[in-house]
């Protein structure tokens, strides 16, 4: 049995894995890999919320990592590429995932 189908069946509020479940997922997901909004680009956000926003709760149903996998080598990537001094030299580069 798939993690999907535990939560639908299994948790107690039996919510239907949908559209606006996915929403949440991928925001949750994102706020977790950079809580401090210093990796993703609103660029990187908006790309991201048009290729899963709708589809993350069907692969969690399915037990497809590969979003979650292709979103965590991106921030990665960022990490690499985007080494800030501190909080200040970021400015514009931060994201806010709650427009998701």
């Amino acid at each position: 049995m798939s993690v999907g189908r535990l939560l639908e069946e299994g948790h107690y509020t039996r919510q239907k894995l949908n559209e606006e479940v996915s929403r949440k997922f991928l925001q949750t997901y994102l706020e977790m890999l950079d809580f401090s909004h210093l990796f993703f680009t609103q660029k990187d956000v908006d790309e991201l919320t048009a290729k899963y926003g709708t589809s993350m709760a069907g692969d969690v149903l399915l037990g497809n990592l590969k979003p979650a996998f292709d979103i965590y080598a991106l921030r990665h990537g960022q990490k690499m590429r985007r080494k800030p001094i501190n909080s200040g030299a970021v400015g514009s580069a931060t994201s806010s995932y709650r427009n998701i």
